[in-house]
């Protein structure tokens, strides 16, 4: 049977010293094994859609349980990363930012991030573009799925670092977007910003994949803008 909300709490003592545990189960499975989002499936299957979560958690008297958040890493991943990015093309310029973050830090790139867990792609580059740039931005169309897979640095000793483990693996899909709104300014992990033409992309220094994204956005915002009518 399951049992919802069961609550309960005990108090140890010895003469005047008392030491207080509150206990909290929610959605306790006494068919079988249990399963929180660390813990793995229900081993006995067949498990009801109502009973596979729990929080459990010991608390003081007076305070709210604690809610843990987990989140990927970066670093040293157990499997590869999907990232999202945003081409913003206005008035014949892109806008670039100059990364806060590992890795290429320091670096001018196309604005973007992790996409985070239970959005869409297109909800992401949304996102990232608002927390990086202030701009509210409508995703257009895809523009190109590439990855990049940073090598783990060499050892102390200066052996190779070890290939089955790299220090960085991204699947990256960058979109075309336009403005809709917002207040430029650079946040998150963009230390500053710069709009540049296409002719102007070859001093900001960039990757290889990141002036091939980006040649193929200008190209096929003019011939949105040809098919508009327009000039970019």
């Amino acid at each position: 049977m399951d049992l919802h909300d069961f609550h309960f709490g005990f108090a140890l003592g010895t003469g005047q010293d008392f030491a207080f545990l509150d206990f909290v189960f929610v959605n306790v499975n006494f068919c079988g094994a249990f399963r929180t989002p660390d813990h793995g499936e229900n081993l006995l299957g067949g498990w009801d859609a109502r009973a596979t979560e729990v929080l459990y958690n010991a608390k003081r008297p007076g305070r709210e349980a604690a809610k843990t958040t987990m989140t990927p890493r970066r670093e040293y991943p157990d499997q590869p990363m999907v990232g999202v990015g945003g081409v913003v093309i206005d008035h014949g310029r892109t806008l670039l930012i100059r990364r806060g973050g590992h890795p290429l830090k320091g670096e001018w790139s196309i604005p973007g991030g992790l996409l985070e867990v239970g959005e869409t792609l297109e909800q992401g580059v949304a996102r990232e573009l608002a927390e990086e740039t202030g701009l509210d931005v409508r995703v257009i169309e895809l523009i190109e799925v590439f990855e990049r897979i940073f090598p783990a640095p060499p050892r102390a000793d200066g052996t190779p670092g070890d290939a089955a483990r790299p220090q960085y693996h991204f699947v990256i899909l960058d979109y075309l977007c336009e403005i809709r709104g917002g207040t430029l300014s650079a946040g998150s992990d963009a230390l500053e910003f710069a709009w540049a033409s296409e002719e102007e992309l070859p001093k900001f220094d960039l990757t290889a994949a990141v002036r091939r994204v980006l040649k193929k956005a200008f190209a096929r915002a003019r011939e949105r803008d040809a098919t508009a009518g327009r000039s970019i």
